[in-house]
């Protein structure tokens, strides 16, 4: 049974960043993304559905937990898919994957996204640590999310705490990536007693209209719904015009677009706005951790504002990197994440769940 770390514990001090908020880059942050998707459209239309599509190979899963139910997948002896765990919870249904031993390392997904975008998290990591990536409500393979929009944010987080005590897990350090970092930062507020620690991504506490590059990245969160309602081979064009840059994350376009669901993104989309949870940062009371790509200023910007107020966070911004940054430079990533936990003092393999108080 490892050592559990004293919320109290403070990691070092955060590392200055030389990044200097350059208007010019508000062009990378905000306006580059619908315009790839604009682009996209014609280009997606003339050549059709990208070809080459290739997944990689399934995870092997673990004993299935109490209390879950499992659908009926195809044989894995005959190497087809495997069943996949499918936990009630709150009236819905979350969709899982749950592999490895030791520490919990739960990742939550950004906007439209699904657990498949940690894939190259689950291959690092499963082998020291207990890796859980969901789908949360409205995404992927998970139930439906209806409005209102004030509480989207607040159901899926006591969707978590429920998967939780389903799952048996005291406490566990979460990492949210984009719209995912803005859910577990009210997680953080509403369940404060159930984190190891908190890993932020590629995220923000907040976005003030009284700063026109702000005010301009909600105008464009607008602007983009008519996008997430373009056919399926459109938005992969689209996305692989962006992400050419960056393989791994070129390589997980499939999997991201094949779980998009336009109606409840954009509802989310919507929720997201209305974030602002940079006021109780000082509540926070686990170690905390930011990780931000550098590509956009203006994200490195909302970064240093959304960790600032949280009691001894430190802030890591990646070079060559954009939103989201686990799939732009998986190894960079991968590296300052181990960093993070071994300074919790969790090492891979001890396991510190199970009422370990």
């Amino acid at each position: 049974m490892g050592t559990r770390a004293s919320p109290s514990a403070r990691l070092p001090a955060r590392k200055s960043s030389s990044v200097v908020l350059d208007p010019e880059n508000v062009f990378d942050s905000c306006i580059r993304p619908p315009t790839a998707i604009l682009m996209g459209t014609l280009r997606g239309l003339v050549r059709g559905p990208v070809a080459g599509r290739g997944r990689s190979s399934p995870p092997r899963l673990t004993t299935r937990p109490a209390g879950l139910s499992c659908r009926r997948g195809p044989d894995p002896s005959r190497g087809e898919w495997p069943t996949m765990p499918i936990a009630s919870v709150n009236g819905t249904e979350l969709f899982f994957e749950d592999e490895g031993r030791g520490t919990p390392l739960v990742f939550v997904p950004g906007l439209g996204g699904s657990h498949a975008m940690f894939a190259p998290q689950a291959e690092a990591f499963r082998g020291s640590h207990r890796v859980i990536r969901l789908d949360l409500r409205g995404n992927g393979r998970s139930g439906r999310l209806d409005g209102p929009i004030g509480t989207v944010i607040d159901r899926q987080c006591d969707d978590l705490a429920a998967l939780f005590d389903r799952l048996g897990l005291d406490r566990v350090v979460l990492i949210g990536v984009s719209y995912g970092g803005a859910v577990v930062l009210r997680f953080a507020r509403r369940h404060p007693d159930r984190l190891w620690g908190l890993v932020l991504v590629d995220t923000f506490a907040e976005l003030r209209w009284t700063r026109p590059m702000e005010a301009l990245i909600r105008v464009s969160s607008v602007l983009m719904l008519p996008g997430f309602f373009l056919p399926r081979p459109v938005l992969r064009a689209s996305l692989r015009l962006f992400y050419h840059r960056w393989p791994a994350a070129m390589a997980a376009i499939p999997d991201l677009i094949d779980g998009f669901r336009p109606r409840e993104a954009a509802l989310q989309s919507e929720a997201m706005c209305l974030v602002d949870e940079a006021k109780h940062a000082g509540e926070i009371g686990c170690p905390s951790l930011g990780i931000v790509g550098e590509y956009s200023k203006t994200a490195v910007r909302l970064m240093e504002r959304a960790t600032l107020g949280i009691p001894g966070a430190r802030l890591e911004v990646v070079p060559d990197a954009f939103d989201p940054t686990n799939l732009c430079q998986p190894e960079a990533f991968a590296r300052r994440l181990a960093e993070f936990l071994s300074r919790l003092g969790c090492p891979g393999g001890q396991k510190m769940n199970d009422h370990d108080h």
